[in-house]
């Protein structure tokens, strides 16, 4: 997640650095502003919050809510644009210079942007060009810095992907900021600096209030939080908490008594909100209703207190421990760190793409992403900020051979060979085709498939999976005893299609799991209808059996394979047999899925096995045992597995008859 690490505060005649910022190595030197001082501090803060989300990424089980690192990054964006604004509009003529303002922005964030764009786009042209066509969204957006709203739009969840994620997916949080850094400053302008500093204040507080109503208003328990995550007006009161500080915090202005009891005071303070985001960052869970009904406000609010004991001049405590060198070292670099990152691990998947896990494999993706990091850093972000493309030009625009320098030479080619690549990447990504769909998902089922039995032509023949080893298949226990299954399918067997009326009519619906193994679904069950669509909740399961039922269309038989995608409560498993309380059998599959509601999900799914009319097929119990069923994704089924899933399926729907 993401970054306040690009906010950076100049002097008006931009001579020198003033608030701490991702890039500087001469930290005394920003003080000399006069315009606001150096906080080294808040380098050391954003060192915590970039190691958070490494952590998060990394998924190796030790900070299950490492992502809040993203929302203090937001809190210390807000502090320090509204404190730079503020700042430049109390000094001489009373006016801010946006241009100047929206300059350094983008001279800050825009060079190491491209770079990662570039970067990604060279790699994926190279090495993956069955994915360009696919991130050329992404570029675009990116580009744009709309990343949150382009991925709203193309239903692109943050916590479920099929395949790998988009190596551009991370910078929705720099689109989140971006946004503000565009509009707020206009804000600021034309409404705030016109108010006083208690109306201009209960107005932030007011409007960062209805974005967490909003958040909480539309987050939906079970279902996939994308939306509310990603969204510029569900996400943008963590910002303006930071902003309110800014009005409310100003310590250097503090008198000397009072400094000097304040700073236990918010030392105190201080030290009980980072025990306090500690302690979310190792419980939080990514979809929990904790975060989304007031969790993500008090992360804000903790952030808030934290940067106000770290800022406060004669802190000792809070301000000397995140003021120490290493921290401060990774926190100039953490824009870069957290840009380069993701790409990096979503290139090392364990057991996908590379052949380590763990600890090895972390240390690994660590040593990339400094590396290039340090890269952007040195070679890219600290040039152009210091004025190396100004040197450059007017190095260029003399025209005299003997006035340009060695240096300048190597910048010159640099800049060429950086033309050069653009021009072939634009060219290959505009030509790319977008790539076939994964063999789960083949044409005709992109997002939903619908059919029935009936529509088979009479010639069609039946396959009948290898012979079924025993006990396998109804479970009342959350752990049956299993005998081993063969590693492939034995050999299909023709067989005449049953007729409409060879068994009873059944009706299936499920998630991308069952959409992949509908062929052979539809090639075993008779008088079989189904219906999935990928990344399918409990509660739109819910919707549509209710749709079914009151309209008769339920069947004999409904098989029901959910929970994939988030978590399946035992309120909803009550919802769905009171509508099911009529059907002859209803047969649940547990789920095989590496993510964090497996366990409590088939637990849920048990419970089904105590209604008279619910059997329960153990599904995760025969995927454990043949991962080869399976995709990389590990819940995906290749072609074996789902023909082994629908003669199971088979069995169980033939029971009723």
């Amino acid at each position: 997640m993401r970054h306040a690490f690009g906010v950076r505060a100049r002097s008006t005649d931009s001579r020198t650095d003033a608030l701490t910022e991702a890039g500087t190595d001469d930290p005394s030197a920003a003080g000399r502003s006069g315009l606001l001082p150096y906080i080294p501090a808040i380098d050391g803060l954003r060192a915590l919050a970039v190691t958070a989300v490494l952590l998060y990424h990394a998924q190796i089980g030790l900070l299950s809510g490492g992502f809040i690192g993203v929302d203090i990054f937001f809190v210390i964006s807000g502090y320090l644009i509204t404190s730079l604004l503020l700042a430049e509009r109390s000094g001489g003529d009373g006016r801010v210079n946006l241009i100047a303002f929206w300059g350094r922005r983008a001279r800050r964030l825009l060079p190491a942007l491209l770079a990662l764009i570039g970067g990604s786009l060279l790699y994926t042209v190279i090495f993956l060009p069955q994915e360009v066509a696919t991130l050329r969204g992404d570029a675009i957006a990116s580009l744009g810095y709309v990343t949150n709203w382009y991925l709203i739009f193309e239903d692109q969840s943050y916590f479920e992907a099929l395949g790998r994620p988009s190596l551009l997916q991370h910078l929705w949080s720099l689109a989140v900021e971006e946004q503000f850094y565009v509009f707020f400053p206009l804000i600021f302008g034309v409404v705030l600096a016109r108010l006083s500093v208690r109306y201009a204040l209960a107005l932030v507080c007011a409007a960062a209030i209805a974005s967490a109503a909003l958040m909480m208003l539309i987050f939906e328990p079970g279902v996939d939080p994308s939306r509310v995550y990603y969204g510029t007006d569900t996400r943008i009161f963590v910002i303006l908490a930071g902003v309110a500080l800014a009005y409310l915090w100003r310590p250097g202005g503090l008198p000397r008594r009072a400094a000097a009891f304040t700073a236990r005071t918010a030392d105190a303070w201080g030290l009980a909100a980072l025990v306090g985001l500690i302690a979310v960052a190792f419980a939080a869970t990514d979809d929990g209703a904790f975060l989304y009904r007031g969790g993500f406000l008090a992360v804000a609010v903790l952030t808030s207190i934290l940067i106000a004991a770290a800022v406060h001049p004669r802190s000792t405590l809070i301000g000397g421990i995140l003021a120490r060198r290493p921290l401060v070292w990774l926190g100039t670099r953490s824009y870069s760190v957290y840009l380069w990152h993701w790409p990096v691990f979503m290139l090392t998947r364990p057991g996908v793409d590379v052949a380590i896990d763990g600890v090895e494999l972390l240390a690994v993706r660590l040593a990339v992403t400094f590396a290039l990091a340090e890269a952007s850093f040195r070679l890219i972000e600290t040039p152009i900020r210091t004025g190396g493309l100004t040197k450059l030009w007017r190095a260029v625009s003399r025209g005299a051979r003997a006035s340009i320098g060695f240096a300048d030479f190597r910048r010159l080619g640099a800049t060429g060979a950086a033309v050069g690549v653009a021009v072939f990447l634009a060219i290959s990504v505009l030509a790319a085709d977008p790539p076939p769909l994964p063999s789960y998902l083949q044409a005709g089922q992109v997002q939903t498939i619908s059919w029935s039995r009936a529509e088979l032509p009479a010639d069609s023949t039946t396959p009948v999976p290898a012979p079924t080893p025993a006990p396998i298949a109804l479970t009342t226990s959350p752990t049956p005893t299993l005998a081993p299954l063969p590693p492939e399918p034995a050999a299909r067997t023709a067989t005449p299609a049953p007729s409409e009326s060879a068994g009873p009519r059944v009706f299936a619906l499920g998630d991308s799991v069952m959409l992949g193994a509908a062929p052979s679904l539809k090639d075993t069950i008779a008088n079989l209808e189904v219906d999935a669509a990928v990344s399918r909740q409990v509660s739109q399961g819910i919707g549509i059996l209710q749709s079914r039922a009151d309209n008769g269309l339920l069947g004999d038989v409904v098989v029901i394979h959910l929970g994939n995608n988030g978590y399946f409560s035992e309120g909803q498993m009550e919802e769905i047999m009171s509508i099911l309380s009529s059907v002859d059998r209803v047969v649940f599959v547990t789920v095989m899925v590496p993510r964090e509601w497996e366990g409590p999900n088939n637990g849920v799914i048990q419970l089904a096995a105590a209604y008279p009319n619910a059997v329960v097929v153990d599904w995760y119990a025969i995927g454990v045992g043949n991962p080869n069923f399976f995709w990389e994704d590990e819940f995906h089924l290749r072609s074996h597995g789902a023909d082994f899933y629908a003669g199971l399926l088979a069995l169980q729907t033939a029971l009723s008859e």
